[in-house]
């Protein structure tokens, strides 16, 4: 809409008759048109050994993996102007696929997580099995709150379009109270679980939770990848 205003008030500056000759519309469309080509995705764009990919003469190929995995990438950048294109004309395709994936994920993430805390309380005398519990509480928690969010705030915008202002505005301070007692109850069961004092385990605390978001960065990232390898 900016850009649109400045070419109006330049338009506006031009002799009359040559405002009448210039078409904006049409030269708006131009330049959009001008823009899709040229940020238009191809298989031209991937480059492997130094030249622009294609299946016959310049395919993957890389060394170590087996014929059927490099068989396998080559077909996924084949498809994957198709797909992007299918993407870009209705991105909930990749939303849905990406959150079909993420629940089962999470699921098989969670015996790794039991394997950080084993980790930082190595000399705590528990056995894994008890750090599996404790990661499984966690998260039951954690998801429990999440979806107590998502709810509130839901509601917030429900109730707000419906003309109850101070409804939503409590069901917003609902959902900002659940997210902010999150660490805080997390914090309060490492304590209560590993009994360890508070000083350790405040750092325990920082440690175990960068170990994990560095975790679920890595998760997440590969299911953004498997869900755009299984569109």
């Amino acid at each position: 809409e900016e850009d649109m205003q400045k070419v109006e008030e330049a338009m506006n500056k031009l002799p009359a008759g040559l405002r009448e000759q210039i078409d904006v519309d049409q030269s708006g469309s131009e330049a959009e048109g001008t823009v899709e080509d040229e940020f238009r995705f191809d298989t031209e764009d991937f480059q492997f050994n130094g030249e622009p990919w294609d299946r016959e003469t310049n395919p993957v190929d890389i060394k170590g993996l087996p014929d059927w995995l490099n068989d396998r990438i080559n077909d996924e950048i084949e498809e994957s102007p198709d797909k992007a294109r299918q993407i870009n004309e209705n991105p909930d395709l990749i939303v849905d696929k990406f959150f079909d994936i993420l629940p089962a994920t999470m699921f098989i993430l969670l015996p790794v997580v039991a394997l950080i805390f084993k980790f930082w309380y190595l000399f705590a005398k528990r056995y894994y099995m008890e750090h599996l519990i404790f990661s499984l509480h966690n998260h039951s928690f954690l998801f429990v709150s999440l979806i107590l969010i998502l709810l509130a705030s839901l509601a917030a915008a429900l109730l707000l379009d419906q003309g109850y202002p101070t409804a939503a505005a409590t069901a917003e301070w609902l959902a900002i109270a659940v997210g902010v007692w999150i660490p805080f109850y997390l914090l309060i069961s490492l304590r209560v679980v590993y009994q360890q004092n508070w000083l350790v385990t405040l750092g325990k605390f920082g440690a175990i939770g960068f170990s994990y978001l560095a975790l679920l960065t890595m998760v997440t990232s590969g299911v953004a990848i498997a869900s755009f390898v299984l569109l």
